[in-house]
């Protein structure tokens, strides 16, 4: 790829337009992550409590893949019967094998895989830059880039003929539709309609 072409992607990526962000989505996913984040973070930590020591990162890596087999090797390593069950050795050292059977199931229950959540060094820590992007609408076609750079052009302009008293909102709403109100007697681009013509060729 020439350095000129890598120059014309770059400046295209770089001039991504948002349209639309749907910022209820953001928020009811924002909290689902965080919820999951916390779950996990503490499912961690009843572990560590359990093991009477902290968990190295990768530890909370192998644990969060195979929580009951992680869990088991960890009880077997220096078991006084390893050839005996985990609940049996538990009770050879005094715990009651229930507490196990819960920590298991917290587990379980808490490790929830998601892609706005991640391990970063033995916390669970929710990626806010991928809620937020899934949930934002970016010209993604010609047609709307043409229609956007045309919107652009004729704001001035029209909103100069409203303020010559020259045309009015019913006359510039139907002939332009990539113009419109936003309610507070101000013209702006109507982001919503350049959206909408995604669908179109």
């Amino acid at each position: 790829m020439s350095t000129k072409t890598l120059k014309v992607a770059k400046a295209k990526k770089e001039e991504r337009i948002v349209l639309s962000v749907n910022n209820l989505a953001i928020e009811t996913q924002t909290r689902e992550a965080e919820n999951i984040a916390d779950g996990i973070n503490w499912a961690v930590k009843m572990v560590s409590e359990f093991l009477k020591r902290e968990l190295t990162p990768d530890e909370v890596e192998a644990l969060f893949e195979n929580h009951n087999k992680f869990i088991d090797a960890e009880i077997m390593k220096d078991a006084q019967f390893p050839k005996a069950e985990v609940s049996f050795n538990l009770m050879a050292q005094g715990i009651d094998p229930t507490i196990y059977t819960s920590l298991c199931g917290i587990c379980k229950k808490n490790f929830i895989k998601l892609d706005s959540v991640k391990l970063q060094d033995g916390q669970a820590v929710v990626l806010y830059d991928v809620i937020i992007e899934r949930h934002t609408s970016y010209i993604q076609t010609e047609l709307q880039r043409e229609a956007y750079e045309i919107a652009e052009k004729l704001l001035p302009l029209v909103t100069r003929l409203k303020e010559l008293n020259i045309a009015g909102e019913a006359y510039i709403n139907d002939a332009l539709k990539v113009i419109g109100a936003d309610g507070y007697d101000n013209y702006e681009i109507r982001k919503e309609y350049i959206h909408g013509l995604k669908m179109r060729r």
